[in-house]
């Protein structure tokens, strides 16, 4: 069975259990799905109030859009709290293979490369998908109902953690890359990634903090 169809109970005792997966990579897709949750949620509370029809037709039309662009991330943040955990297993498998010929080492090598730039690429995904996310908050912040302006903001921060957290499970398999140039893209890349979001976060809890009292 897959994590996603797990009920809330049963997916916190997997996680809260002595097996490795799943773990931090699978918490960190659903932390950020429930961020962006939180932020559609505020999306259809304000297209449903009789004051979006007031609203210009240009910031309607965004909202529109937003919505389905959030989507589109929502669908890849649930498939991928399953997929990190998948992505472990087979990296586990990889290394759990033979190693007694000189053969066998070189194809346990091969494929303990492929796994670990998997167990790669799947938290990047979450990391992609939280950013994009973050990138357009701001317009529901500024447009969305008042009356649910902190729960965008719990959306902002859970999305952060997401991220983050995701960013984490990246740097640690990059120690199983023995190419230093990829090491270095990855490096480069998530140390724009998270100053970005650094960024973003702050201004935008900065302006949620303001407009609360």
């Amino acid at each position: 069975m897959k994590l996603i169809e797990l009920s809330i109970n049963d997916f916190i005792n997997e996680v809260d259990s002595k097996k490795p997966a799943p773990g931090g990579g699978s918490v960190s897709a659903l932390v950020s799905l429930l961020g962006l949750s939180l932020t559609r949620m505020v999306g259809h509370l304000s297209i449903s109030k009789k004051s979006f029809d007031k609203l210009p037709v240009l910031i309607q039309a965004e909202f529109v859009k937003t919505m389905s662009d959030f989507e589109v991330q929502k669908q890849a943040l649930l498939d991928l709290i399953d997929e990190d955990t998948l992505a472990f297993n087979q990296m586990m498998i990889a290394y759990k293979m033979p190693k007694t010929s000189d053969q066998e080492v070189l194809s346990r090598n091969d494929a303990i490369e492929f796994a670990t730039m998997n167990g790669i690429e799947v938290p990047l995904q979450v990391v992609s998908n939280s950013i994009q996310v973050l990138r357009k908050v701001e317009f529901f912040v500024e447009n969305g109902v008042s009356s649910a302006l902190s729960d965008v903001g719990v959306g902002i921060l859970l999305l952060s953690s997401g991220l983050e957290g995701a960013i984490l499970n990246m740097k640690i398999n990059l120690s199983g890359i023995r190419c230093e140039s990829t090491k270095e893209k990855y490096l480069n890349m998530i140390k724009n990634l998270m100053k970005e979001k650094e960024l973003i976060v702050k201004n935008l809890m900065e302006i949620i903090h303001s407009k609360l009292i």
